[in-house]
């Protein structure tokens, strides 16, 4: 595992050049990607490349980590919607190339026939999990339906009464298998725990973020002095 440290801005920039260095040399590349804040200035830049004519997204295949469930009834929520807002819908990506997480099984067959992810990018929680792969979660899991914890609703839904429960993500077991390469960015202090538990290098469950070390291919940028 490298460990990349420095300013946000410019390894944000880093990581979306590794983005377009991939297409550049393979049109019909394949992406796992994840949905939240550390990974939006990344797909702004993205955008920004594409509006350059710097980059054509028309053979890319991306899948996403996860997904909420019931996410037509709680669309302004969806991972999808978030995808399309600050990505899909500014490309020329095409709709029957973009794949979400709807039901186990399903998903599942699809990962099968992916033979492997050009790049995969993760984000971390504090407590360590990695899509919704939380604390518990076992090295050989694959797409499953987990309940929300307490501290996900609290972040994503504070003050909500009315919110998803429940999501569906993809297990450990495919992202380790199937990503060539794999990027996790970590920004700011509230991720440093799940850092720091990462460079103690011990493979724990209660630490899911630790099971990528089982990939040699891993790379963490991160903004926090270590």
């Amino acid at each position: 595992m490298k460990i990349i440290s420095g300013s946000k801005t410019k390894l944000e920039e880093s990581i979306a050049n590794k983005f377009i260095q991939i297409i550049n040399n393979k049109s019909n590349a394949k992406f796992l990607l994840a949905t939240g804040n550390s990974q939006v200035e990344i797909y702004k830049n993205l955008v920004d490349y594409y509006q350059q004519n710097i980059v054509s997204f028309a053979n890319v295949i991306t899948f996403n980590l996860d997904e909420y469930l019931q996410a037509e009834k709680y669309y302004t929520d969806s991972f999808s919607n978030f995808m399309k807002n600050k990505l899909f819908d500014y490309i020329d990506i095409k709709k029957e190339n973009i794949f979400f997480p709807q039901e186990v099984k399903e998903y599942n067959k699809k990962l099968d026939q992916i033979d492997y992810f050009d790049l995969t990018i993760l984000g971390v929680g504090e407590n360590g999990h990695i899509a919704f792969n939380e604390p518990g979660s076992k090295i050989t899991d694959r797409t499953k339906i987990v309940n929300l914890t307490a501290s996900t609703i609290q972040a994503n839904f504070k003050n909500r009464t009315d919110y998803p429960k429940q999501a569906i993500t993809i297990g450990i077991r495919d992202i380790l298998k199937k990503s060539k390469l794999i990027y996790v960015v970590a920004w700011g202090e509230k991720k440093r725990k799940s850092v720091e538990k990462l460079l103690e290098k011990e493979i724990t469950s209660d630490w899911p973020i630790t099971y990528l070390l089982k990939n040699k291919n891993v790379i963490l940028f991160t903004d926090l002095e270590i």
